[in-house]
């Protein structure tokens, strides 16, 4: 299975591609760590109550006590729930964006090797020929339908590979 087009400046286009959807989940991370720490700060409120209530005797202070303790842990739930909130939902419309275009992508590229693994040069070239743009075949050939009609293959055969992202070595692979 390939993961990435064997042409290079396409290849290199993919990689910077990937390479930006883990740098977006990295920041969306990091972003989400410095909300919860920032949230989790705030229980020092709670400890405060707790520590007062522990502080005052016959056991008076115990309710006090109790309702710091429970606010320590309910700002450290806060606290994760907002960091990963933060995480998430950016990531999930990132993820959402990204993924369903390089799976679409891969699979086009498995396909295109396998249609023209062993595919007769004359019918890929007439493929080319009559599929591609013309703009596009230029780049390959001065003359595509030329080239065509006189038996001159590789220009038109390597317009198409180049096109599935393939390159002549490797769609024999």
């Amino acid at each position: 299975m390939r993961l990435y087009p064997d042409v290079p400046h396409r290849r290199a286009s993919t990689i910077a591609y990937d390479g930006l959807l883990l740098v977006l989940l990295v920041v969306f991370a990091y972003v989400g760590l410095k909300v919860h720490d920032a949230v989790d700060r705030l229980a020092v409120l709670g400890e405060g109550v707790r520590k007062a209530g522990g502080s005052v005797p016959f056991g008076i202070g115990s309710p006090v006590e109790d309702l710091g303790r429970r606010g320590e842990n309910d700002v450290h739930h806060l606290a994760n729930l907002l960091g990963l909130v933060t995480f998430a939902l950016p990531a999930v419309v990132v993820i959402w964006h990204f993924v369903p275009r390089r799976i679409t992508q891969v699979g086009r590229m498995r396909v295109a090797a396998h249609a023209l693994e062993g595919a007769p040069e004359r019918e890929l070239a007439m493929r080319a020929a009559f599929a591609l743009p013309y703009a596009q075949l230029l780049v390959w050939t001065d003359d595509p339908l030329g080239d065509l009609a006189a038996g001159r293959y590789d220009p038109l055969v390597d317009a198409l590979l180049d096109d599935a992202g393939l390159t002549r070595q490797a769609a024999g692979a």
